[in-house]
């Protein structure tokens, strides 16, 4: 296992003697650890040490690369000063906003700021990958099975998110891809009263933009009102009750994306309890969710 002294010899071009450095935990990081480097009594750098394996994950750290360093010409993104290729260690410019919380309850402000920015994400060139939701949804769950005993409870837990996805799977509507971020999180999103960065773009690629705005939608708890800014402040040609079906199908299918998700980093990072935890926060959020659009529909 490479140790955090040896990932700091690699970038040591980029930081003072280890008598001058302070070095603190970023909390929050879930994917990977995160450390904030100081001198001077300045922050300076995050150093971004990845805790996922790439193949399992379906990551692409050379696409990620570039959408990172289209994000940064776009200036949504902080500066990048180092990113080795093989393994994603990564060393970008500290900034001092903040992330969002999961349950946090944006004003209309924040709501404009989400649109812009994700209409500039839309605009942004190919990083040579396509990011199909279909299969990296079912890949996440084939490797989980690949982890599995037979006799694991959990295989109970994989067939049944894979028997529920199948039908909303089959609902995606033919889209033209454009460059998405796919995981525009309230965490992954750094802001304050001046400053709006958007961070991680490990899952970037080409997908469709209604995935991308309907994960908005539910990850950042915006309600009808807010639903409908957004939309027409991310292009007001768009109608909101005949995109309604598709973006319903998309916030389950993002619940049921991020299921699967963690049932793969339960099964991948040992002792991670939290993971199997949130994984049945979402299972309940989505059979409530299923209920609730059943009685209406009836």
């Amino acid at each position: 296992m490479t140790t955090l002294l040896e990932h700091l010899d690699k970038i040591k071009h980029l930081i003072p003697p280890a008598a001058e450095l302070s070095i603190d935990v970023l909390e929050g990081g879930y994917s990977n650890k995160a450390y904030c480097l100081s001198w001077q009594g300045q922050a300076r750098w995050v150093l971004r040490v990845p805790g996922l394996d790439a193949d399992d994950f379906q990551i692409s750290r050379i696409s990620e690369k570039i959408a990172l360093t289209k994000a940064q010409e776009a200036v949504i993104s902080p500066s990048c000063l180092y990113f080795e290729e093989k393994t994603g260690l990564m060393v970008s410019q500290f900034v001092s906003q903040k992330p969002f919380e999961w349950q946090v309850n944006h004003q209309d402000f924040d709501v404009l700021r989400l649109a812009k920015t994700t209409r500039l994400i839309h605009e942004m060139p190919s990083n040579q990958k396509h990011y199909d939701l279909k299969k990296v949804l079912l890949t996440y769950l084939l490797n989980c099975k690949k982890k599995l005993s037979k006799d694991s409870l959990l295989r109970q837990e994989v067939d049944f998110l894979e028997e529920l996805s199948f039908s909303y799977l089959e609902n995606i509507s033919a889209y033209d891809p454009v460059m998405c971020h796919n995981d525009i999180n309230p965490k992954n999103c750094l802001a304050d009263d001046l400053h709006f960065w958007v961070i991680d773009w490990e899952y970037a690629g080409l997908g469709d933009a209604l995935f991308d705005i309907a994960l908005i939608f539910s990850s950042h708890n915006l309600n009808h009102d807010q639903q409908v800014l957004f939309l027409k402040h991310y292009d007001a040609s768009l109608d909101a009750n005949q995109l309604k079906n598709d973006l319903i199908n998309y916030q389950l299918l993002y619940k049921m994306r991020e299921m699967a998700w963690l049932l793969l980093k339960h099964l991948t990072t040992a002792q991670d309890v939290e993971a199997i935890q949130c994984y049945h926060a979402f299972k309940q959020e989505v059979l409530s969710d299923i209920e609730q659009i059943n009685q209406a529909q009836s």
